[in-house]
């Protein structure tokens, strides 16, 4: 443990997370936290980060001043440079999976303690580079790394969110004429063909067609597709050095989080898409997660037709303030009213 500056810092394993328990419940309201920030969500993705002795491993520092816990940095360490690709460093746990959003966990916090924490990093863990990604661009810490910070790289992706408005003639007013156009389309077809649609916004359906559907996209989404010579050699080195990078263990959300709910549509009383969601209470705010949609039924949009039901669910309740649908700028988020925000994948040495 150090000291410095009335601050002190402890180190916890896996073995040891449930001692942060109340640390971790406290922290995790802070205004920069998402539902990827939570103890039960950390519980679950500690399980897919690899561990190998002499490696890598999980560690989780804890800063405090006093008695006041401040700030909680869930760290996968790479403890020596492995094949190559695989860099001694400090990185962020749940990277490699579907926390879409990552960081360390805190509230208030000011700049003196990302310093005495990284200082902690260099000088008794022994690491120079940091490679923090999926960090929110509006967030305290990117705010310090940006400004105090000479970066390595900083690489940033695109995420689209919706907050609710206040009533349904404002959320119409958002939307495009087109996509209102498309909404009225898709149920002209369902009335055409004599089909019945039904949504649910809490739903239970069976988890082994959710997985089926679910791959059903995946593969359409990675399928092979090379349209120049830049493309290829882009692919084959992406395709070499994920023959050496250390792999993260697949899973399925919905499987390990039992606290996930569904938005489902049912076309003539069959599974047509899915969206697995989870519900952050603190921050009001609701996560997607994964996707699935039933090809068979995919004329009808069904999976738009569900959303656009949800949000005006949404609106009617007023409990919740933002639908966040995370990573990608797919057209089906804009079109739902979704806008931008800002994910960076950064580097540094200490």
């Amino acid at each position: 443990m150090q000291s410095d500056m009335n601050y002190t810092i402890g180190e916890y394993t896996n073995d040891s997370i449930r001692h942060l328990e109340e640390a971790w419940l406290i922290l995790e309201k802070g205004d920069d936290m998402t539902y990827y920030q939570s103890y039960k969500w950390n519980m679950i993705i500690q399980h897919f980060t690899p561990q190998y002795k002499g490696i890598c491993k999980l560690l989780y520092l804890l800063v405090k001043q006093g008695e006041k816990p401040l700030l909680i940095a869930p760290l996968w360490i790479i403890e020596k440079t492995f094949l190559f690709v695989n860099k001694k460093g400090a990185y962020l746990i749940g990277r490699k999976g579907w926390s879409d959003y990552l960081n360390f966990v805190y509230a208030d916090c000011s700049n003196d303690v990302f310093k005495v924490l990284f200082d902690y990093i260099y000088s008794k863990l022994h690491l120079s580079l940091c490679c923090l990604e999926q960090i929110k661009e509006d967030t305290k810490l990117y705010a310090y790394l940006s400004q105090y910070v000479t970066l390595n790289k900083d690489c940033l992706t695109t995420c689209v969110s919706l907050m609710i408005p206040k009533g349904v003639d404002d959320y119409k007013q958002i939307l495009s004429k087109k996509s209102r156009q498309n909404i009225r389309t898709a149920n002209n077809r369902l009335n055409k063909d004599g089909r019945s649609i039904v949504f649910s916004f809490e739903d239970h359906p069976n988890l082994t067609i959710c997985e089926s559907m679910r791959q059903e996209r995946v593969e359409v989404k990675n399928k092979f597709r090379i349209h120049s010579l830049k493309e290829l050699i882009k692919c084959l080195k992406n395709y070499l050095k994920n023959k050496f990078i250390i792999s993260f263990p697949v899973f399925l959300p919905f499987y390990e989080d039992k606290s996930l709910r569904f938005v489902s549509a049912y076309i003539d009383g069959e599974l047509a898409a899915y969206f697995c969601y989870g519900l952050d209470e603190y921050h009001k705010k609701v996560v997607l997660m994964a996707v699935g949609t039933n090809n068979k039924f995919a004329k009808y949009s069904p999976g738009v037709l569900a959303l656009y039901a949800y949000i005006l669910n949404l609106i009617e309740r007023k409990e919740i303030s933002l639908l966040d649908f995370t990573r990608g700028d797919e057209k089906y988020k804009y079109s739902l009213g979704g806008v931008n925000h800002y994910i960076h994948d950064v580097s540094f040495n200490l």
